[in-house]
């Protein structure tokens, strides 16, 4: 579950940052407390299903888009595991 959380962290930075949006900017636009784009990016909260759908509405996805992992996470398997 935890490995999951980060790989959809690190989908939502990636999304984010290739809109060239701040964090704040994300927060704004999505209907979100300005903090809890970094935790999510952080893998720092386990959202809910409304955020789920407000943050994928956002990027212009469906949730099921949203959910697809394929390029996230460069990083081994093994150093997502240690956070």
């Amino acid at each position: 579950m935890r490995e999951a959380q980060i790989m959809l962290g690190e989908r939502i930075k990636q999304l984010r940052e290739g809109r060239g949006w701040s964090q704040d900017t994300f927060a704004h636009l999505a209907g979100l407390n300005r903090a809890y784009p970094h935790r999510l990016e952080t893998a720092k909260v386990d959202m809910r299903f409304t955020t789920l759908l407000k943050i994928a509405r956002v990027f212009g996805l469906s949730p099921t888009e949203l959910l697809q992992f394929d390029d996230v996470g460069q990083r081994p398997k093994e150093q997502l595991s240690e956070q």
